[in-house]
């Protein structure tokens, strides 16, 4: 019997765990009405940097309150064909931080209108230090 329970434990946890994962977002809409945008930018320096420069990937992640926020989270079965947003995607910008320029690109739409569902480990998180 013993045998079985450190067997079938872990199973069971490790099941949650993966669902949750995979499938916690679709299951309940987000008690803050938050959205969230993730996105890259890619920064290349130019030569006039002396200090042997090389390229910089940030990784930015917004979180904002959407009042016009959907409870149905966009999957690859219902997206839109209007290429109209394409325009500002991936776009090369030369700017400049004192007298030295550098080139900055987007690697995704960081203009807050594209986002997903958060998955709710903060709200159980929270649920669970209220009950303790």
């Amino acid at each position: 019997m013993k045998n079985k329970l450190y067997f079938l434990i872990p199973l069971i946890a490790i099941i949650l765990i993966l669902s949750n994962a995979f499938f916690g977002h679709l299951l309940f809409g987000s008690p803050y009405g938050q959205d969230i945008n993730k996105y890259s930018i890619y920064v290349h320096l130019q030569p006039e940097w002396n200090s042997y420069p090389g390229n910089i990937l940030y990784d930015v992640t917004n979180m904002w309150t959407n009042p016009n926020s959907k409870s149905d989270v966009k999957g690859f079965d219902n997206l839109s064909l209007d290429t109209a947003s394409f325009d500002d995607y991936n776009s090369n910008e030369l700017l400049y931080q004192n007298p030295k320029s550098f080139v900055e690109l987007k690697h995704a739409f960081s203009n807050c209108e594209s986002s997903w569902k958060p998955h709710l480990y903060l709200y159980a998180v929270d649920n669970i230090r209220n009950k303790i």
